[in-house]
């Protein structure tokens, strides 16, 4: 076998064939890189596709799950909001519902963009508002006050004049000791 040194014969080969063959090769490669971009390309397609197929098979089943977790937001919200009626609870879980649709939404288009991987974008809304569910079903059962604003007002109130009271108390003090 005798090996066969390219750049020997290009090297003997007139300035025009150079060039023609310099442009060849350069043509060569700007196909091959222009093929591998529509490779890729169409490679992010398909990953989109799968990404698209997952969400909606996940949603399937969150969706049945969130009628039932979104309960668990609204009933509670009912017993722990008292003032303004039936308006008032029903207005608050409707901005829960919001929220709830808004973050569903929003991790979809990051699973179907390939930003998070479809299972966790469908199933993160479902298991936040599966924790408030949680929470707030634990204060109804307990009597709480969160939406209780005659009670923020008392502790603002009270705060208030405890801090009155230390910087009179202050004064007082300050007063003392230079009167000594």
């Amino acid at each position: 076998q005798k090996c066969v040194n390219v750049n020997q014969i290009i090297e003997r080969l007139p300035v025009t064939e150079k060039d023609l063959i310099k442009e060849m090769i350069l043509n060569h490669w700007r196909s091959l890189d222009a093929f591998l971009e529509a490779e890729i390309l169409d490679l992010k397609g398909l990953q989109i596709k799968v990404a698209d197929y997952e969400v909606a098979w996940h949603e399937r089943i969150t969706m049945s799950l969130a009628c039932i977790i979104l309960f668990f937001v609204g009933a509670p919200l009912g017993s722990i909001i008292r003032k303004g009626g039936l308006g008032m609870p029903v207005v608050t879980a409707t901005l829960f519902f919001i929220l709830y649709m808004v973050l569903t939404d929003t991790m979809r288009s990051m699973a179907i963009e390939l930003i998070l991987p479809a299972y966790f974008a469908i199933w993160l809304p479902l298991l936040v508002f599966l924790l408030i569910g949680i929470v707030l079903t634990y204060k109804a059962a307990n009597d709480s006050v969160w939406f209780d604003l005659d009670w923020y007002v008392q502790r603002v109130i009270f705060f208030l004049k405890k801090i009155l009271f230390l910087r009179n108390n202050n004064k007082v003090e300050k007063y003392k000791t230079q009167l000594k």
